[in-house]
């Protein structure tokens, strides 16, 4: 599903630059215009928190003993989605513009899993219990806002662009419910004629503390869009 996703969105990006010529754009300038762009993409995001290594420390020195409290182990993971959004931009230059977007990744997927039994050489402060492993599978969603500055490399009517931004992500389900922020960098191509125009961009949101996982984790971003300029 995700690659089908982004396959068409190249091709479609493709047909948009080859249509488009250099002619039909040679007397247009961007700046001062603001342009109204809705996409569609995914997310390709996949992080997993390990099994948790919780101890108590009995003993002193190098002799200290790994106690766990009991025969247990938890982990979460979380896996990516397709995404759809709708961005804003207002062109400062002919080659700046500045602008947000929204996104919505409506079917990211949460594995929780409970593991009994103690880790190899280990001990346990609780006798192990024949159990099998439980798992949780949730589907969430992903709420993705922010503002960004895109900078066109090159003029003309097929422009490669590099974006950075600051925004946050939000999780909204029984299992993950948080709003942590985000960093963004990337890079695009944008091909058009007249008030409409195409775009295909690979975004790096960058979180420094995930929810899932309590540390940095990169989430990127592939979309495809079809814009109005005004």
């Amino acid at each position: 599903m995700l690659k089908r996703i982004v396959i068409h969105g190249v091709a479609m990006v493709m047909v948009t630059v080859g249509v488009f010529t250099p002619a039909s754009v040679a007397a247009q300038t961007d700046a001062g215009s603001n342009e109204m762009t809705v996409f569609a993409g995914a997310s390709l995001i996949g992080v997993e928190e390990r099994d948790s290594d919780r101890f108590f420390l009995l003993g002193r020195g190098d002799f200290r003993p790994e106690i766990y409290p009991g025969p247990f182990r938890a982990s979460r993971s979380l896996d990516g989605s397709f995404e759809l959004g709708v961005r804003y931009d207002r062109f400062v230059t002919d080659r700046v513009a500045v602008g947000g977007d929204f996104s919505v990744a409506p079917s990211h997927r949460l594995t929780e899993t409970l593991r009994f039994g103690c880790p190899d050489g280990r001990l346990c402060a609780l006798p192990a219990l024949l159990v099998p492993d439980q798992q949780r599978v949730e589907r969430l969603a992903a709420y993705h806002y922010g503002a960004n500055i895109g900078i066109d490399v090159l003029g003309g009517p097929v422009r490669p662009s590099v974006i950075a931004g600051l925004g946050a992500v939000t999780y909204d389900g029984i299992g993950l419910s948080s709003t942590s922020l985000a960093v963004r960098f990337g890079a695009g191509l944008r091909a058009g004629a007249g008030p409409v125009s195409a775009r295909l961009e690979v975004l790096d949101v960058i979180t420094p503390d995930h929810a899932v996982t309590a540390r940095a984790e990169h989430d990127v971003h592939v979309r495809v869009g079809l814009g109005v300029r005004w």
